[in-house]
């Protein structure tokens, strides 16, 4: 079973850049795009 360290702590998110890890609780300046794709299935007539 993993250890539980006490006080918890607030981080909520990790990075690994050249084998420092880098925890933190807050990101900005990401955004997210989706892309609709339409097809059609095999039976559907063109």
């Amino acid at each position: 079973m993993a250890e539980i360290k006490y006080p918890l702590p607030v981080f909520h998110f990790q990075v690994e850049v050249g084998g420092e890890q880098i925890p933190f609780s807050e990101v900005s300046g990401l955004t997210m795009e989706t892309q609709l794709i339409e097809y059609r299935d095999g039976s559907r007539r063109v």
